[in-house]
């Protein structure tokens, strides 16, 4: 039905309605179980945020494996290998491999300087 360009060893394609991803050889090694897909670009092009049942994840192209578990409501890009992650109307911080940095419990977290820093507001 549909397919994206790929990503390091992946790309997003449509099938029945639902995203999955395929190999350069065409083998389906995520299956299709994916609401959207939407990619990223940069230095986390090789990260595919995906959507189930209304909850962001994300996949990492170049490892083949899901780096996030499609749990969250929201999921937005940081500078670096860090996402916002928003839950229940509350903030957290997750690494590009899943690590959660900080729980979202925060109201609001704000990113103001290139070099990492973070405010947090409970």
């Amino acid at each position: 039905e549909d397919a994206n360009s790929f990503s390091e060893n992946l790309a997003a394609v449509k099938l029945n309605g639902r995203w999955g991803f395929i190999d350069k050889k065409g083998n389906v090694i995520i299956q299709p179980e994916f609401d959207a897909v939407r990619s990223s670009f940069g230095t986390t092009a090789h990260l595919t945020l995906v959507q189930k049942k209304k909850k962001w994840g994300i996949i990492d192209c170049k490892r083949i494996s899901i780096a996030i578990s499609p749990e969250f409501d929201f999921i937005q890009e940081m500078e670096g290998n860090f996402w916002k992650i928003k839950e229940k109307n509350c903030w957290g911080i997750v690494r590009s491999n899943g690590k959660i940095l900080a729980k979202p419990v925060y109201r609001i977290i704000e990113e103001f300087s290139e070099n990492g820093l973070v405010a947090f507001k409970r």
